[in-house]
């Protein structure tokens, strides 16, 4: 007979961070202190800022790297609702169509600056804010905490095709059970 086996998809990372590069003060705090609390809590972060290679082609990076992440965490500020740059809309396309294409994948919003979802023209990014789905950066300190709980645990895989041996199987304990007395 032939055996079965589980088969798993890994990721490569467990969160992809989506921001305004143009931002200082946000840039500061992603690198000083989100992705190193990330890090510590055993998340694999690949922040676009640290980790893309210079000299690469960007738009395919950033395809690749959206595709391996198994969470694209997206921070909205109120530059990137005024005037979305060029690579921000790229990563929030590709996130959006994994998000609703691929059943495992989670893509978070976090409201950076308070916006209102008026602030904001580009009507995906409107609806997660009507429907509050979205993370406030006001509460500092439950944030990082709220952020992996919505992340779920790192390293974490989804069982994508599970083919395993039934559980219960009538023709073995048909075959197993002892006959039944008549005094019992």
């Amino acid at each position: 007979m032939r055996q079965r086996e589980r088969c798993y998809k890994q990721y490569e990372y467990d969160i992809y961070i989506s921001m305004d590069d143009g931002n200082e003060l946000l840039l500061r705090g992603m690198l000083h202190r989100f992705c190193p609390a990330l890090k510590t809590h055993g998340y694999k972060v690949n922040f676009p800022p640290r980790d893309m290679s210079v000299g690469c082609f960007r738009e395919e990076v950033i395809r690749e790297t959206i595709e391996r992440s198994r969470c694209v965490i997206g921070f909205i500020t109120l530059s990137f609702a005024r005037e979305m740059d060029e690579w921000m809309a790229l990563e929030w396309r590709i996130a959006w169509q994994q998000y609703i294409s691929v059943y495992d994948r989670k893509l978070i919003c976090i409201n950076y600056d308070q916006l209102r979802y008026r602030d904001i023209e580009w009507p995906i990014l409107q609806k997660f804010l009507r429907w509050g789905t979205c993370i406030d950066f006001c509460t500092r300190q439950k944030f990082s905490k709220t952020c992996m709980d919505e992340v779920g645990n790192p390293g974490g895989s989804m069982n994508m095709l599970k083919v395993s041996k039934p559980k219960f199987n009538p023709l073995e304990i048909y075959f197993e059970r002892k006959p039944a007395s008549f005094n019992e």
